[in-house]
């Protein structure tokens, strides 16, 4: 009979324990959609609830154009998430709002960007999420950037770099940026180039690249995922390529989501 070490035994009872309790996180699914609501709404609730149950699903969502009164019904949607939206927000107003799966994380803070560029703009949304699980924390940001001013939409684009230089840990940030990624040309306009340029942020692009919004005058992406911070993988897809989704009919919303999965 061969005696053991106390010592070898103690090693590896440790061993054991250590890899009972190593929990590994498992990657995180995000989606953007700008749904078209808030200020003179393009589609309806009901529409948008079918499109989010067909399309993959998250465990957190980022909606623009969000109409304050559809958030509940869309939590319920999703799985009865729990959410955050932007402050002082009316019923006309195009709202943000950030959905998350309360089951698997639990909501530290919550706040928000104020650019400071225009008075109708839309501040970015900020979540600091924990993994139950894992106890990982890291944030969500939401954003819809400035459309129809070019120079104040750079200056958007600036100030999400500079409060990325200060974040240490991982953020996953998605929205409907107005970046006008042109897809024959493969070129973004000057406030994607000084996004992208900073080195702060990482663009999850779609391995299949598809306009992301509906209107025809432009074959272009605007909705994105981004990353600032260390990752182990991410991947994307645009969803609905069908030419029929983007059939006007003021049902659907003008912009296709965009799904992401991301090991941090």
């Amino acid at each position: 009979m061969r005696l053991i070490s106390l010592s070898r035994l103690l090693a590896s009872v440790a061993l054991c324990c250590a890899a009972v309790g190593t929990v590994n996180a498992a990657p995180v699914a995000v989606m953007g959609y700008n749904v078209e609501g808030g200020y003179l709404p393009g589609a309806t609730e009901p529409t948008v609830s079918q499109y989010i149950q067909q399309a993959p699903k998250a465990d957190i969502y980022m909606l623009s154009e969000l109409t304050i009164s559809w958030a509940k019904p869309l939590a319920n949607t999703m799985g009865n998430f729990k959410y955050i939206v932007s402050k002082n927000a009316v019923e006309t107003t195009d709202a943000l709002g950030i959905f998350y799966n309360s089951e698997r994380f639990t909501l530290v803070d919550n706040t928000e960007l104020v650019f400071g560029v225009h008075k109708y703009e839309r501040p970015a949304i900020i979540a600091t999420l924990q993994e139950k699980a894992t106890g990982k924390t890291f944030k969500v940001v939401g954003n819809h950037l400035m459309r129809g001013q070019a120079d104040l939409r750079q200056l958007q684009a600036k100030k999400l770099v500079a409060w990325a230089k200060k974040q240490s840990g991982n953020v996953i940030a998605l929205g409907d940026y107005n970046f006008d990624y042109d897809l024959p040309t493969a070129k973004g306009n000057k406030a994607f180039n000084l996004f992208m340029d900073s080195g702060e942020w990482h663009w999850v692009k779609p391995a299949a690249l598809l306009k992301s919004n509906c209107d025809p005058q432009y074959n272009s992406i605007l909705d994105f995922v981004f990353i600032h911070g260390s990752y182990q993988s991410a991947s994307s897809e645009i969803l609905f390529p069908e030419e029929e989704y983007c059939v006007d009919d003021e049902q659907r919303p003008d912009h296709r989501p965009v799904f992401a999965t991301i090991e941090l």
